[in-house]
């Protein structure tokens, strides 16, 4: 269940057409690539949040089953750089994920269940991923 007062939403879900799978920057045809700017906030720590990138499909697919929503759905446009999934661990726990659109345009920040964030905690990742120029709008 949803914290009080938050109610589950329905997740977007990326249509864009995919290609074979991308491999670019050093990345394996296992592993996904993110752009320089997104990997360096990979393991920051904001506050008691750490953000954490998912390295592969495999990853991917657990944090799907931690959070009980469809990431698994995301795996090709990852790989196919159509967005990018960025997790939020709180105490050392995955707790959210966002979906980035290439160009850094929040398309979902959901927890558990497809669950609203806790407003503080999103309030403290969007203004660190502006800052680090990840994002450019909530």
């Amino acid at each position: 269940a949803c914290a009080p007062g938050s109610r589950p939403r329905a997740p977007h879900v990326p249509t864009r057409p995919l290609r074979a799978p991308l491999v670019r920057g050093g990345a394996t045809a296992d592993e996904f690539f993110y752009p320089p700017r997104l990997r360096s906030v990979d393991r920051a720590e904001v506050g008691d949040l750490r953000i954490v990138l998912p390295r592969t499909a495999v990853e991917l697919n657990e944090w799907a089953t931690r959070l009980g929503n469809c990431l698994a759905s995301f795996v090709p446009a990852v790989s196919q750089g159509a967005c990018y999934v960025i997790g939020v661990e709180y105490l050392g726990r995955l707790t959210y994920c966002l979906e980035i659109s290439p160009r850094g345009h929040v398309k979902q920040f959901l927890g558990e269940r497809n669950c609203s964030p806790n407003r503080g905690h999103a309030e403290s990742i969007i203004t660190f991923l502006q800052v680090e120029g990840v994002v450019h709008d909530p």
